[in-house]
């Protein structure tokens, strides 16, 4: 696969347009197999995008926490 093109931001979105919610998932299996082909750049850019999505997820999930919180402060 040709990585020079593409940054990680720009995978990530892509990753979330194609796979939704699973998108840490799938880019997970990706980092796995390119570590276990022993390709350590591929692996090691998979790996970014799947921490970018990881900190996404997490954000987003405090986000949904926080929501009933900050409805209730403001009635």
């Amino acid at each position: 696969m040709v990585l020079r093109d593409w940054s990680v931001i720009k995978v990530a979105d892509a990753a979330k347009a194609l796979w939704g919610d699973l998108a840490v998932t799938a880019i997970a299996w990706g980092a796995l197999a390119a570590n276990c082909d022993g390709d350590m750049p591929e692996y090691r850019f998979w790996f970014q995008v799947f921490d970018c999505l990881r900190a996404e997820s997490v954000q987003t999930e405090v986000e949904r926490m926080m929501a009933p919180v900050n409805r209730r402060s403001v009635n």
